[in-house]
């Protein structure tokens, strides 16, 4: 009997999921920056808004943007390309299918009136005044530092410390994964096509759960909520809220599918790929032509003279740690020092491993292999918007990095039993880099502060070396990061920009 059978709705059988729809009925995004332009949703109200930004405004069937009359040409254009794009893909759950531009100088009713103004404010309001023009780049630099990245392993929310205060890569969008982006204003759920139901009913309470425990940037320079209504030149001094104990109404929360992803949440990528600006030309093979003349030309060595080989730089865990001791990522503006809080060294062969004590640090043989334990911690600061340096570092965890040292002549059963050794050792589950010797970067020849010295032979064999002069060349930029290589004692190893060491074993 069909007529006893009562169908339910979609939406109540997939409650339990929310829908948590990527868009609200009213967005004001706020355009702004230089070098990494941020795409930021602010509150839909009038003293949001200042003559140096450009802005767009989004309804379920209008497309406004705003053009600010000291905004600079790229917040401009990028303002200009999301709000087209809005109306050509109807995203952001609107309908329109053009842009209304308005320029920031021009008073707009009907503008200001959607953002809450009255029939007085609405009628020549046109916003705050410009703020200072280093504004853009600092405050870029200091909201991407309040970015927080969240991977869902098992019942718990991990911070991928990977992507932790800087912009987010594309590369961390993984099929198999969910991830908690929270920006402030905007927090995502984002989940992979792969994913079971049960991670994402997981990943949606652990969501929900965040975004009910309100916001706390009071360690930070700028609050991403509330920063709108401070830019700019303004009359009165406004009082700005680092924390509360529930975000606003207008606020995001959002559960997104992957390939699913809206213009909004696009534009927190570094390096999200815009096919739209690439132009693609047919060519047919058979028109092709191939000239078969060869035309040879003396070649410019003045590049050659003027290029400098780029600075070292060390990348373990996503963190730049350049000679070992710190780098400055000229990118986003931050310093990264490095503290180094322990080094290990054991000596391994074949059947057996010794630790090495402090006095025998450094010294390494070439028919041997060594498993060395490097455990770190790396600060990072910034600067204000003010462009004085931050009061604020964030000091990450404790790290731990493993490298094996083959030495050129040990053998293939030593290195193998390193490498083993080194898994075994790897509690921490660090990242572990093998070494060939020669190839030792700066990061790991500071380890021993100037005190590495390569011996040729093996460590059991030292004292039976019937050689009495033994000849070490040096090596290194920095003080830090001498070592001395012995190579054969002979006068064909003296060079005339090299510096050697002739040692004397029995008088020392």
């Amino acid at each position: 009997d069909f007529a006893a059978v009562q169908l339910r709705k979609a939406a109540e059988s997939t409650a339990h999921l929310s829908p948590m729809l990527p868009y609200k009925e009213l967005m004001l995004l706020q355009i702004k920056g230089r070098r990494h332009v941020q795409t930021r949703l602010v509150q839909p109200h009038y003293s949001s808004i200042n003559q140096g930004d450009s802005y767009v405004l989004v309804t379920p069937s209008q497309v406004f943007h705003w053009v600010g009359e000291f905004s600079n040409v790229i917040e401009r254009s990028r303002g200009a390309e999301i709000a087209q794009h809005i109306a050509q893909t109807r995203d952001l759950g609107c309908t329109a299918t053009q842009v209304t531009t308005l320029q920031g100088n021009i008073p707009q009713k009907q503008f200001w009136k959607l953002l809450g103004a009255d029939e007085d404010t609405a009628a020549n309001y046109t916003g705050a005044a410009a703020g200072h023009p280093d504004e853009d780049e600092l405050y870029e630099l200091a909201l991407t530092g309040t970015n927080m990245i969240y991977e869902v392993e098992g019942e718990e929310l991990v911070p991928r410390m990977d992507c932790w205060g800087s912009m987010p890569r594309i590369e961390i969008l993984d099929h198999n994964k969910v991830l908690v982006l929270d920006f402030g204003s905007e927090l995502y759920i984002w989940m992979g096509k792969t994913v079971t139901l049960e991670r994402r009913r997981i990943a949606l309470r652990l969501g929900q759960e965040l975004w009910g425990q309100g916001f706390d940037y009071s360690e930070c320079d700028v609050c991403p909520l509330t920063q709108a209504k401070s830019l700019g030149t303004r009359t009165e001094e406004q009082l700005v809220e680092k924390s509360a104990a529930k975000r606003p109404e207008w606020a995001l929360l959002a559960k997104v599918t992957q390939h699913m992803e809206t213009v909004l949440l696009r534009e927190k990528f570094l390096d999200w790929p815009d096919f739209s600006r690439v132009i693609q030309v047919k060519t047919r093979e058979k028109d092709k032509q191939v000239e078969g003349s060869v035309e040879v030309k003396a070649c410019d060595a003045k590049p050659m003279v003027e290029w400098s080989p780029p600075e070292p730089d060390l990348q373990l865990e996503g963190s730049h740690l350049g000679r070992g001791t710190k780098y400055y990522d000229p990118e986003t503006h931050r310093h990264f020092e490095v503290s180094t809080l322990s080094v290990t060294v054991w000596h391994v062969q074949e059947f057996d491993s010794t630790e090495l004590d402090s006095a025998s640090l450094g010294q390494l043989y070439s028919g041997d292999s060594y498993v060395i334990r490097w455990c770190y911690s790396v600060t990072v600061t910034g600067r204000e918007l003010t462009g004085a340096p931050s009061r604020h570092s964030t000091v990450g965890r404790d790290r731990c990095c493993y490298w094996t040292w083959q030495g050129g002549e040990a053998s293939t059963n030593d290195k193998g039993a390193a490498a083993l050794l080194t898994v075994q050792l790897d509690q921490e589950r660090g990242p572990q880099l093998r070494l060939a010797q020669g190839q030792e970067p700066p990061a790991f020849r500071q380890l021993f502060h100037g005190g590495l010295i390569v011996h040729k032979g093996r460590r059991s064999d030292n004292n039976t070396r019937p050689e009495r002069w033994r000849l070490y060349m040096a090596l290194g930029e920095e003080p830090g990061e001498a070592m001395l290589v012995e190579v054969t004692c002979s006068m064909r190893q003296l060079r005339s920009r090299a510096c050697l060491v002739l040692l004397d074993t029995e008088d020392g």
